[in-house]
């Protein structure tokens, strides 16, 4: 994809994207404050925060499990791709608010997920962190 450019890409050092939910819009993945986002129709703060976890903890989990499934199901796109494609060439850092991985599922190997990832758990409790899915 990105042959034609090789040589001026080559030129830079490193390359850095910021991305949001409008990459991955387009792998079916919703986003929050858009036309059809998911604040339209939930309640962020009965949803997102750890005060609506503590109120009513299996709502929230079910609200995550089905992002989950969603996300689960959901495949790189060619913005995906093409980032990752990429590194072929010069060194990539991707800065992303999404937590869905499908920069990683696309083969970007330096991403930094600002708002954390939906596959990784963390035990409000004992503080453990685990990827259960």
């Amino acid at each position: 994809m990105f042959e034609i450019f090789e040589e001026q890409i080559q030129k830079f050092r490193k390359i850095v994207f910021v991305t949001g939910a409008g990459i991955s819009q387009e792998s079916g993945i919703p986003t929050f404050r858009g036309k059809d986002g998911l604040w339209r129709n939930h309640d962020a703060m009965k949803l997102a925060t750890i005060d609506a976890f503590y109120d009513n903890p299996k709502l929230v989990w079910e609200w995550y499990n089905e992002r989950r499934t969603n996300i689960f199901q959901a495949n790189p796109n060619l913005g995906h791709k093409a980032i990752a494609e990429l590194e072929k060439y010069a060194e990539v850092v991707v800065l992303t608010q999404n937590i869905d991985g499908l920069h990683q599922k696309a083969g970007s190997s330096k991403v930094l997920e600002l708002h954390g990832s939906i596959v990784k758990i963390k035990c409000s409790v004992c503080v453990t962190i685990k990827k259960k899915f």
